[in-house]
């Protein structure tokens, strides 16, 4: 039996916080949660869920960086491998938020099945 995208999600993203990963996003995240009262703290909390988040998407950004640079230097091998990367930390991401990415890829793909050639842009 073939594995879906959800049970990927769920693997990949074990095998990370396995080693180690994600071990200290969330100890913060639960941290500011549990002292997460008044305003003062509140605003705490949001400004550090933001720069958690942050942190992770700057991974994505410099996996998708270095598949860039690898194209430039001509290996393709080695621009996939920064690809799978990417798409490693994009599942963790989901999992870890609780999206369940296959879900909203199936949606957005149907949605995009209704949409015009090219979303009615001119190519030329």
């Amino acid at each position: 039996m073939s594995k879906t995208l959800t049970d990927l999600q769920k693997e990949v993203y074990e095998t990370v916080k396995n080693n180690g990963f994600y071990i200290k996003w969330n100890r913060a995240r639960n941290i500011l949660r549990r002292h997460g009262s008044g305003k003062l703290c509140l605003t705490y909390f949001i400004a550090q869920e933001y720069l958690i988040d942050l942190s992770e998407f700057d991974l994505m950004h410099s996996e998708i960086s270095e598949a860039s640079e690898e194209i430039r230097n001509k290996d393709r091998e080695k621009a996939i491998i920064e690809l799978a990367g990417l798409v490693i930390r994009v599942l963790c991401y989901c999992e870890n938020q609780g999206f369940n990415l296959e879900k909203y890829i199936i949606s957005e793909n149907k949605r995009n099945k209704t949409r015009k050639m090219y979303h009615s842009r001119i190519v030329i």
